[in-house]
């Protein structure tokens, strides 16, 4: 332990924190450069969306499609990562939980979404 410290070298502090200083910009440096190589498809993207409206699809319906597809495939991958005993066990727990619409939370979702139907909504679920 060297006097008058905390029990750390300094100088072996600083050498390490400068390491690490390298390390961030090499970080920021592949960011960079990621986003730059994200930048095409993301033009690429804008000018469908564009094409979309043109062909009169409204913006919001359309990002609402491309969000839900992303969203899709996003579980896809997700249930792809399991094991096959673990894809198995998630198809039963699936399918014994049934469509959400028919289940009472599921009712009450559609009551508070469908304000006119409230009383409706409210008699099923009772």
């Amino acid at each position: 332990m060297a006097e008058g410290t905390n029990g750390y070298d300094r100088q072996t502090v600083e050498n390490l924190l400068r390491e690490v200083d390298e390390c961030d910009r090499e970080l920021a440096s592949f960011k960079g450069e990621y986003m730059q190589n994200c930048q095409g498809p993301r033009e690429e993207i804008e000018e469908i969306k564009k094409r979309a409206k043109e062909a009169g699809i409204s913006p919001r319906v359309f990002g609402a499609l491309v969000k839900n597809r992303r969203l899709d495939k996003q579980q896809q991958n997700n249930v792809a990562k399991l094991e096959a005993d673990d894809q198995d066990t998630y198809d039963r727990i699936c399918s014994d939980l049934g469509d959400f619409v028919n289940l009472p939370l599921g009712q009450a979702a559609l009551s508070r979404a469908r304000p006119q139907q409230h009383e409706a909504a409210l008699d099923s679920v009772v």
